[in-house]
């Protein structure tokens, strides 16, 4: 009401941002999505485009996972696991497509995507690629 911004303030903007509702979606999916949307920040970065082929996307994946020595989730996993995402709004799916040339777009900004999964404790190895 005084116009001034104490550390209150403060502090309860910041707890709305590491609260709000994508973040916690995308702290608490399965591993295989928290793989894909950090592939998907790596190749969006990587390209400079807005959007990435769910081919590419899937073999960036199974690159990590090999390298990781993670257990290799099957082509029709991770092609499930982006509709999951889709339907929860945290990826943009291209609009009638299901197959390996579909297009994938992140809804929110690739820092939210960063800031959710740099500690995924059942993912230690996935922060060296955001």
């Amino acid at each position: 009401g005084n116009g001034f911004v104490c550390m209150a303030d403060i502090e309860d903007a910041i707890q709305e941002v590491f609260q709000a509702p994508h973040i916690q979606v995308m702290k608490n999916c399965p591993k295989f999505g928290k793989v894909i949307l950090a592939a998907m920040v790596h190749e969006l970065y990587r390209s400079g485009l807005g959007e990435v082929l769910f081919d590419k996307l899937a073999a960036t994946v199974f690159s990590w996972c090999h390298v990781n020595r993670e257990l290799l989730p099957g082509y029709d996993t991770l092609l499930k696991i982006c509709c999951k995402l889709g339907e929860s709004k945290i990826v943009l799916c291209e609009e009638g497509t299901k197959h390996k040339l579909q297009k994938l777009q992140l809804n929110y900004p690739s820092d939210d995507v960063t800031f959710a999964l740099k500690e995924s404790p059942d993912l230690p190895w996935l922060s060296k690629y955001l």
